[in-house]
């Protein structure tokens, strides 16, 4: 189901979606994003264990449009795979979770933001002010609004050496110290990502 703007009349529309039962559609990518607060994704994390339906946000600070969300909007039935390190360990992928939507903040009109701020403000305390448009105060626009479900902190953390760019085909320095910034990466082998998720390797 792709989620509308428009939806955020009702708030609740956003968090409780039809029955999706998993899908074996892979994307051919994934998206890796680079050093977001920890609290912010353990509040996700958190909500989303009680509530398993619950859609919730992301807001990189870039201004960047992230294209391929932008012209291929991802849903529950075709999610895209979301890696994430934090700013105190940005050389380890220590989250993931789903992408299943996306919409660019500045289209929204008063009624959509004041709607997605009012979720935000409820299940993400770490952003009681709900939807920015600045990641910074001198920063750029924030368009990138990510509708995320099922965040889970990885058992196994693992190097970001691990995840290899599509643009080049080249790994991550694991020796990086800088947060920001996202990338398209290759979705890694199945059986490697199962064992970091839950701790231990999948059965044959």
């Amino acid at each position: 189901m792709r989620i509308s703007p428009i939806d955020v009349q009702l708030p609740r529309m956003l968090l409780v979606q039809s029955k999706i039962s998993p899908s074996k559609f892979v994307s051919n990518y994934s998206l890796f994003i680079n050093g977001v607060y920890r609290r912010v994704l353990d509040d996700i994390r958190k909500a989303q264990e009680s509530e398993p339906d619950l859609i919730l946000y992301l807001q990189p600070y870039s201004g960047q449009l992230i294209v391929r969300l932008a012209k291929d909007h991802p849903t529950q039935a075709h999610p895209v795979t979301l890696f994430l390190s934090t700013t105190t360990e940005v050389a380890k992928v220590s989250y993931t979770c789903e992408i299943v939507g996306w919409c660019d903040k500045t289209k929204l009109g008063e009624r959509e933001l004041a709607a997605f701020s009012e979720v935000i403000q409820k299940y993400q305390p770490t952003e009681r002010g709900g939807i920015y448009m600045r990641g910074h105060e001198s920063g750029p626009e924030a368009k990138n609004l990510l509708h995320v479900m099922h965040m889970r902190r990885l058992s196994l953390p693992f190097s970001v050496e691990h995840l290899v760019k599509q643009s080049d085909h080249s790994r991550y320095s694991p020796n990086r110290t800088t947060a920001g910034g996202w990338s398209y990466v290759e979705n890694p082998d199945p059986d490697f990502l199962y064992e970091r998720v839950n701790g231990f390797r999948r059965t044959k």
